[in-house]
């Protein structure tokens, strides 16, 4: 097996809010497997798994990033607004901070927790308020449009890279 990374979400005061603590990396830089039932730790120490593999992909100059639910009939996917991902390779670790702000693609394209963004945005600089929009509304666009990562044949890479993980 190769050998695993962490994928580590804090909130932006620095704070813990969601852990990987182990997913494989893939040929894609940036992309990264969590199979089936491997843990997702919660800050408050709560544990629980997908029961499908999940892909974790990001860009390094993006304030967005996937998680592909590789479901056993669709693929969805949860896309969380987040500042440019940082690897800090001492700890092989890849660390983002989640700005509250979703968008949910399956059967449409969703905005989700815009009230969660806006009760602790304003705690973030203007540009962070900003940039974060800017991606909600890229993501939304190209999720309905069905291109970028929600491109048909993007799916069918990821879903045969994980058929042969």
């Amino acid at each position: 097996m190769a050998e695993t990374l962490t994928l580590a979400s804090i909130h932006a005061d620095g704070t813990a809010h969601r852990r990987w603590p182990q997913v494989l990396p893939t040929p894609d830089p940036w992309t990264f497997l969590i199979p089936t039932g491997w843990p997702v730790v919660e800050a408050d120490g709560r544990q629980w798994a997908s029961d499908h593999p999940v892909l974790a992909v990001f860009w390094p100059d993006r304030w967005y990033q996937l998680f592909v639910l590789l479901k056993r009939n669709t693929t969805g996917f949860y896309c969380n607004i987040i500042r440019p991902p940082v690897y800090h390779p001492e700890t092989r670790m890849v660390e983002f901070v989640d700005l509250d702000l979703d968008v949910l693609v399956d059967d449409e394209v969703r905005l989700v927790d815009v009230e969660e963004f806006e009760a602790r945005s304003g705690v973030y600089p203007v540009a962070w308020r900003a940039a974060a929009w800017a991606a909600a509304d890229e993501l939304v666009q190209l999720a309905r449009d069905r291109t970028g990562p929600f491109h048909p044949a993007a799916v069918r890479r990821w879903r045969a890279f994980a058929a042969r993980a």
